[in-house]
């Protein structure tokens, strides 16, 4: 049974016949979902090892440009995983 989905993708390739045949995007949601996963797993280990790094005491020797590399990581990291979300 021919979704909307499937339906709009064959109105679009009726209407122009020289372009690429577009995907079905019921068979590609799987991928997205563990892409989605994998990325959330390597997100919380970058937490994670940030949190380790400041309680950890011989960060206090780092020089202060390790310390500012390390956090922006952190910063630039996590408008990534909430982009994920949409």
């Amino acid at each position: 049974m021919p979704t909307p989905l499937h339906s709009a993708a064959n109105n679009i390739q009726a209407a122009s016949p020289g372009f690429i045949k577009l995907p079905a995007l019921d068979n590609t949601f799987g991928a997205l979902l563990l892409g989605s996963f994998l990325g959330f797993i390597l997100y919380g280990l970058t937490v994670h090892q940030v949190y380790r790094y400041f309680r950890f005491p011989a960060y206090e020797k780092d020089p202060v440009y390790v310390k500012y590399t390390v956090s922006a990581s952190t910063v630039f990291a996590s408008p990534n995983a909430t982009y994920i979300l949409d």
